[in-house]
């Protein structure tokens, strides 16, 4: 059916007369449908959006009119109307071969372009835009115009979606090697964290939280690394922490290893990523006794019911607390002397807690027949424990003077 303006020029009579002269003005329109598809192996190639792979956009023109266009063309414009929210470079449609900018009713034009990915684009998640195709009629007599859209007669804009794969790693790492295994109080084991974003998207709100097994929470310096902006981890970049842990004697006592837990999440992982670093607590039971004469002149006797005394240390020298202490003490001539309570069992009783001694104080009156006999009075302290059931021994010895009659 035609549509479009007649203008009579000239006359005519009434009824079925001739018409001298007839102008038609037929319709011209066009239609522009636009396409796109997300290319994720150009860079990286590993199937995952990154900076450097690219939007391929198809851009179909029909001249869906009556009339034939010349001058055909596609832009994407970036104004208000045609709101390209891509960072980077808009892209450039080129005619495809085999199209012509000139086309008759019903025939199409193909147009192609390329935009390439930019991090803010995949931070943002999708690239939105519409294009526009121009015409004219022959002669310039009627200019057209459409504004693209997803399906032909919309102008619908062209939206794609960029797959958003936030991922980071954590690697928790003991700055001293030797500090995978410990067994001195006070020992400080030194740990580094890095935090590493491994996905396709910047990640902020980043959050590290740092503890030991025994429920200690370490406190980090840092991050170093925080380059290109600051409180956000761009991606490829690493942040670096340090920490510390000062050993202390319930850790050495109770003997478990010391497991120290790094965790990080973000705005964007919410699962938290952790790693862990492991120093084995050595425990180092050891201990010394000693046994010495309190008077020194005692080192010789000679005389009848003389007292010898003696002062008995018995000392924690090792990591861990010792139990069942058993201090035995004896002398060569008559066998066991009893012991009293000691001295320095302040802590736990009945417990020698490490780096505490306890003094025991131990009397021997010489008897006639120690004189008679005329051997060595030979005083033996004798200590062992749960822990050290081989006992350790100390000695002091008095020699006996000969007594002139």
């Amino acid at each position: 059916m035609f549509q479009g303006r007649l203008d009579l020029i000239g006359g005519g009579t009434a009824g079925y007369a001739a018409i001298d002269n007839i102008r038609i003005f037929a319709g011209a329109e066009l239609d522009l449908v636009k396409s796109s598809n997300l290319v994720l192996d150009n860079a990286g190639g590993d199937l995952v959006a990154d900076v450097g792979d690219a939007i391929d956009y198809t851009y179909v023109v029909t001249n869906t009119g009556d009339v034939t266009l010349v001058d055909v063309g596609v832009a994407e414009p970036n104004d208000a109307t045609n709101d390209f929210t891509g960072t980077g470079t808009a892209p450039a449609p080129t005619l495809q071969a085999g199209s012509s900018t000139t086309l008759a009713p019903g025939e199409s034009a193909t147009f192609e372009a390329t935009y390439v990915l930019t991090q803010a684009d995949i931070n943002a998640g999708t690239v939105s835009n519409s294009a526009v195709a121009t015409g004219s009629s022959p002669n310039n007599t009627a200019d057209v115009v459409d504004t693209s859209g997803t399906v032909a007669g919309t102008d619908t804009p062209t939206v794609t979606s960029i797959p958003s794969v936030p991922a980071l790693t954590v690697s928790k790492i003991l700055v001293n090697a030797d500090d995978a295994e410990v067994d001195t109080l006070n020992e400080v084991i030194e740990y580094r964290i890095e935090v590493a974003n491994t996905g396709n998207i910047d990640l902020t709100g980043v959050v590290l939280t740092d503890t030991i097994s025994t429920g200690v929470t370490l406190a980090t310096t840092g991050p170093a690394g925080d380059t290109t902006d600051p409180g956000v981890l761009n991606v490829g970049e690493t942040w670096t922490y340090t920490a510390s842990y000062t050993v202390l004697q319930g850790d050495l006592s109770a003997g478990a290893d010391l497991v120290n837990t790094a965790s990080v999440v973000t705005t964007e992982v919410t699962t938290p990523e952790t790693n862990t670093a492991i120093s084995t607590v050595a425990q180092i039971s050891a201990l010394t006794v000693s046994k010495t004469l309190v008077n020194a002149d005692d080192a010789e006797v000679d005389t009848l019911n003389e007292v010898i005394e003696y002062r008995i240390e018995v000392a924690n020298t090792g990591t861990t607390d010792l139990t069942g202490v058993n201090v035995t003490d004896s002398i060569s001539s008559a066998g066991a002397i009893p012991l009293g309570a000691p001295s320095g069992n302040t802590v736990e009783p009945t417990v020698l807690n490490v780096g505490e001694t306890w003094v025991y104080f131990v009397n021997y009156t010489v008897t006639s027949a120690d004189l008679d006999d005329g051997s060595d009075l030979v005083n033996t302290a004798s200590v062992a424990t749960t822990e050290l059931p081989t006992a350790l021994v100390d000695t002091a010895i008095s020699s006996v003077q000969g007594v002139d009659l």
